[in-house]
Order: C-alpha cells, then sequence, then structure tokens
C-alpha cells in the first residue's frame, strides 16, 4: 500500500475514532470524574479536527470538507486560543473585569507584577 493512502487511512481513522472515544466518554463529565472528563474530550475532539483538517489539506480537498460541525470546532479553536493568549491588564478589564480580580485574588504578586493575564471566557 502506497506511503500517501496510509496516511489519509490513517488520518480518517483517527477522526472516527476520536469522535468514536468522544461519544462513548461523553456522559463521564457529568458523575465524579469531570475536570479529566472533560479534558479528554476536549483533546479527543480536537485531535479529531487537527486530523480532518491534515486530511483535507493533504488530499487538496478542503473546499469538500464542508461538515456541519466544522465551524463550531472552529469556533472552539478559537476560544481556546483567546484563552491561552495573554491579554493586556487594561483591555481585560474592560472585558471581564472579574477574571483580573481573581487574579488579583488568588496571586496578588503575580498579578500586580505582570501587565499581561489570560482570560477565563
Amino acid at each position: 500500500m502506497p506511503r500517501r493512502v496510509r496516511i489519509h487511512s490513517f488520518l480518517v481513522g483517527l477522526a472516527f475514532v476520536c469522535i468514536a472515544l468522544t461519544v462513548l466518554l461523553g456522559p463521564l463529565a457529568f458523575g465524579a470524574v469531570e475536570p479529566w472528563a472533560y479534558s479528554l474530550m476536549a483533546i479527543l475532539s480536537y485531535t479529531a479536527l487537527m486530523a480532518a483538517l491534515t486530511h483535507g489539506i493533504l488530499t487538496g480537498g478542503l473546499g469538500r470538507l464542508r461538515v456541519p460541525a466544522l465551524s463550531p470546532a472552529l469556533l472552539g479553536l478559537a476560544l481556546v486560543c483567546a484563552q491561552f493568549t495573554p491579554w493586556p491588564v487594561q483591555l481585560l478589564r474592560v472585558v471581564s473585569p472579574r477574571t483580573v480580580s481573581l487574579h488579583a485574588l488568588t496571586a496578588p504578586p503575580l498579578a500586580a507584577a505582570t501587565p499581561y493575564l489570560s482570560p477565563s471566557l
């Protein structure tokens, strides 16, 4: 089997396995194991998205990859990026003042020393 076909088969299989595991393990997030269950669902979802996008780029069929779940997945990826990117404290005070006050309560020296904080949207 040519290498390119194996890569495409692997990416499609990876996406399907991640989606199936997310569906099967999703109910765990509503029990006593919430933190790691939510993390696992996020990792699986973003791995499936990455595999589908990589497959679309490699095959040149990204235009055909218009599944209804792609838009919310990309919006979720944008939200994750926005939350991991440190924002200037003045901008964060306008967008999410509660986040700045929580940073000040939990880590006063750190919150006072840095001009940038990560938001909690």
